[in-house]
C-alpha cells in the first residue's frame, strides 16, 4: 500500500511537471510587437538650468504663470537671492517689454512663478551662489 501511495505522489509530480512544460512552451510562443512611444517635449525635461538668481530690485512670485494671478510674495531689495528652478512655461511670453519664459521656483518653503526677464539662470547651485555673491 505504501508503494502505491508513493507511485501516486510521483505521478502527481510528473503530471504537474508536464503541465508546467506545456505552459512554458505555449505561453511564451506569441511575440508581442514593441510599441514605439514618443514623448512630447516638456519644459521640465528639456530645461538645463536648475538655479536662478534674482536680478531685479523687486520681483513678484505669483501663484500661476500669469501677470494677473495672485502674488505669493514679493522680493523687495532681494537682488542676488538664489531660487531653485522647478520648471518653465512651455512658451515664451511678451511682458513689460521683455520676451521670456515663466519659471516655477522654490524659495524658503514657498513655490510660485516668476517672470524670467528678472532672473539669471545657472546650471548648478554653486554657479548661482557665486553669481549671487558678485551681484550683492
Amino acid at each position: 500500500m505504501i508503494k502505491s501511495l508513493q507511485n501516486m505522489g510521483c505521478k502527481k509530480y510528473m503530471l504537474l511537471g508536464a503541465f508546467g512544460i506545456f505552459l512554458a512552451l505555449t505561453g511564451c510562443s506569441k511575440e508581442e510587437a514593441l510599441t514605439n512611444i514618443e514623448l512630447p517635449p516638456t519644459s521640465l525635461l528639456s530645461m538645463r538650468e536648475k538655479w536662478g538668481v534674482i536680478a531685479s530690485s523687486h520681483l513678484r512670485m505669483r501663484d500661476k504663470p500669469d501677470p494677473q494671478s495672485e502674488v505669493v510674495t514679493t522680493f523687495w531689495n532681494r537682488r542676488g537671492v538664489v531660487l531653485e528652478v522647478l520648471s518653465q512655461s512651455p512658451e515664451k511670453v511678451f511682458l513689460e517689454g521683455y520676451e521670456n519664459y515663466w519659471y516655477q521656483v522654490s524659495y524658503d518653503g514657498l513655490i510660485g512663478w516668476v517672470f524670467g526677464a528678472y532672473v539669471e539662470l545657472y546650471g548648478s547651485r554653486e554657479q548661482a551662489l557665486r553669481a549671487a555673491r558678485e551681484t550683492r
